[in-house]
């Protein structure tokens, strides 16, 4: 028999398919689904109401005292939902109340009813005989193309005929021949059940597949950006006097002497100090500057110039400015409201101090991943850290309700990871493996499973004008202490203000206009009430915060097929890639994984490899690999293999500084020299590799 509700409970059934089901797949289940964070799923009516570790998640009738409705309304003492997302906006909070309200109506779906009345009894009773192991009858209960090919005897199921169905001939003990299953009867209710499934459609879920293991092929692994850096062996020579006392000119005039090139002249001096002035600090000299370097004949006059510049200010600037364009930087949030986030300045700031303190480049990479979680020897120096998430913090939302489209930021944050630090499209392995590098769609999902372990914060939105989850520099406990009284200030127009938010929505569904109403004028209402309630709101004391990333409850995701977060396949554990050593978060990990996150970005050859690479380019104005942020398969191979290994190497050895690094590049004659131009080395080198 098919369920069939009263209208009431239709009109109610429909309501929570349009509104309640959609919005708990999208923000609630990748956590208390398949995963059961804290022992509670919220994928049936029942889960709900059995609840987890705090108990039953909602009261039908009674949304004031439903636990669910306290987390994410975050009027509950400890419990604020979703954890790792930005609140719900008033239109989905007052969806929930209202679902509540109306006594929590949850009509079961095709999908839900195989897998929690029909599954199990085939799983208990049928599929040992009809299943991986033995198809006795050639017959396979265990698969939906077992279903639709049958056995020996024909279809063991004829969608919405239960009559003349096998199987259930075969239960029932009508059919002359067959009695399943063998050990006896089934009970009633059972039976009842499959009758119903047959006469709904036989609808069969496969369950997910299980991640079968990514084979990593001899020849990806051999791939030249994925081998180990070497110690430099003997260095190459030069043909030409004076360019074999820099590291720089021993490769490049090695591998010019093999071509044979002839280089040009050095640069004049006042071409010399114009190019490393604008390259380090991206200002002119000025006639001060020039004419003392000019004047200046001793041997280290040049030498002198670079020291004096990346001890100016101007550098971090110049080059702070470089790496907030690798990272997508900006003070806005970037959604289709785009709201401003004024705190963003402190990130900025952040990066350029770093590069004038020539902050080792390993310590840069972690602090920016995982500062909040590092130790600091100061409170400060805690809060420098914290602000330095701020790289997490800005990736980019998208739509007018962007924390509902969290998979979208976290994939922004996965792909500018990947090809900042490594150079890797890791992007591309979100709906599929990787086309072309070794990179598998479980891979992306066991760093998403990290990064959905994290909160970001929100900037708000046009549904929630409203900020959330920004860090304070006093911590959140005692941040939640000092605000509790203005929170309860303000709660109640926060309450008001949802309440006629959802009116204002209400009008788009409405086929019966109220009389004397409108949409314009609840907007103008709407507007009044905010104006009003701004008053309660800018009487919270002035906290400092910064736009970071903070910690939430660790838990691995299950995989998105085809990227679609409506869509869960097999659980992805928590991890690296595997082509780089595939480390996993350790068991029972109640931390993101962020701290070990920053920790595989650094132990692995490409890190520095890219790293160094930007600095030539952002010198030379091309790097030694040309696609500076794809070492892949379908990047550029290095022009210059060997001394892109030796820089590397030699950048690591010096304690990551990347001054030091300058000064290996800028000292060099390779560096030097002019830009005129030469007919035979044109010719014969013509995009002057």
């Amino acid at each position: 028999m098919l369920f069939v509700l009263p209208a009431a409970a239709d009109e109610r059934g429909d309501f929570f398919e349009a509104k309640i089901r959609p919005l708990l797949a999208r923000r609630c289940q990748s956590c208390h689904g398949v995963s059961r964070s804290a022992g509670l799923r919220l994928d049936s009516r029942e889960a709900i109401l059995r609840g987890g570790r705090s108990g039953a998640a909602i009261v039908p009738g009674d949304p004031d005292n439903s636990l669910l409705f306290q987390a994410i309304d975050h009027t509950h003492g400890s419990l604020k939902m979703p954890p790792t997302a930005n609140k719900l906006d008033a239109v989905e909070i007052e969806a929930i109340a209202r679902w509540i309200r109306e006594g929590a109506i949850w009509p079961e779906s095709p999908r839900e009813f195989f897998l929690t009345r029909i599954k199990p009894v085939l799983d208990a009773n049928c599929v040992a005989c009809h299943g991986p192991l033995q198809q006795q009858g050639r017959l396979r209960l265990d698969t939906a193309e077992g279903f639709a090919k049958g056995g020996l005897s024909g279809p063991a199921v004829i969608a919405k005929d239960p009559d003349r169905s096998l199987l259930l001939q075969a239960v029932r003990h009508e059919h002359p021949r067959l009695k399943m299953p063998p050990a006896g009867r089934l009970d009633a209710a059972a039976i009842a059940d499959l009758a119903s499934w047959i006469e709904r459609g036989a609808i069969f879920v496969d369950a997910p597949a299980q991640l079968s293991p990514y084979v990593i092929r001899p020849e990806q692994q051999a791939f030249w950006s994925f081998q180990p850096l070497k110690k430099p062996g003997a260095m190459p020579v030069a043909g030409r006097a004076g360019w074999n006392r820099n590291p720089v000119d021993r490769f490049i005039g090695h591998a010019q002497d093999w071509a044979k090139l002839a280089p040009v002249p050095r640069a004049s001096k006042l071409t010399l100090i114009r190019r490393v002035t604008f390259d380090l600090t991206g200002l002119p000299p000025s006639p001060g500057e020039i004419d003392a370097f000019v004047r200046d004949s001793s041997p280290g006059a040049f030498a002198t110039v670079v020291e004096r510049l990346l001890a100016s200010p101007r550098y971090g600037e110049r080059w702070g400015r470089h790496w907030l364009d690798v990272v997508r930087y900006a003070d806005t949030a970037g959604d289709a409201a785009d709201f401003p986030v004024p705190e963003a300045y402190k990130y900025r700031n952040w990066v350029i101090d770093a590069f004038n303190q020539d902050k080792p480049y390993d310590r840069f990479v972690r602090e920016q991943i995982a500062g909040d979680l590092l130790p600091a020897a100061s409170e400060e120096e805690r809060w420098q850290q914290t602000i330095a998430t701020g790289y997490l913090a800005v990736s980019r939302r998208i739509g007018v309700s962007p924390h509902g489209e969290r998979h979208v930021t976290i994939e922004d944050s996965i792909d500018n990871l990947g090809k900042t630090f490594l150079g890797l499209s890791i992007g591309c392995a979100r709906c599929h493996d990787h086309k072309f590098d070794p990179i598998p769609t479980a891979d992306y999902y066991a760093i998403y499973g990290i990064l959905d372990s994290s909160v970001y914060p929100f900037a708000g939105a046009e549904h929630r004008p409203h900020r959330a989850d920004f860090v304070y520099r006093v911590g959140q406990a005692k941040a939640d202490e000092i605000l509790k009284p203005f929170e309860d200030r303000l709660a109640p127009w926060n309450r008001r203000e949802r309440e006629k938010f959802a009116e204002y929505q209400s009008f788009q569904d409405r086929k019966i206009t109220t009389p004397g109403r409108s949409r314009e004028a609840v907007w103008k209402e709407l507007n009044e009430l905010r104006e009003q309630r701004r008053a309660v709101a800018e009487a919270f004391p002035p906290l400092e915060t910064a736009y970071a990333i903070s910690e939430g409850e660790g838990h691995d995701v299950p995989i998105q097929r085809m990227g679609d977060p409506r869509s869960p396949g097999s659980m992805a554990p928590r991890g690296f890639l595997q082509i780089l050593g595939g480390a996993k978060v350790p068991q029972g990990e109640r931390g993101s994984g962020r701290r070990q996150l920053a920790d595989w970005l650094l132990e692995n050859p490409l890190a520095a490899r890219v790293m160094v690479n930007r600095v030539w380019h952002w010198h030379f104005g091309v790097g030694l690999v040309t696609s500076t942020s794809d070492f892949g398969v379908r990047g550029a191979a290095p022009s210059h293999p060997d001394l892109l290994n030796y820089l590397a190497a030699r950048f690591v050895q010096d304690g990551w500084s990347l001054k030091a690094l300058h000064r290996l590049i800028l000292l060099s004659e390779t560096y030097q020299l002019s830009s005129e131009s030469h007919a035979a080395n044109a010719a014969a080198d013509p995009e002057n590799r």
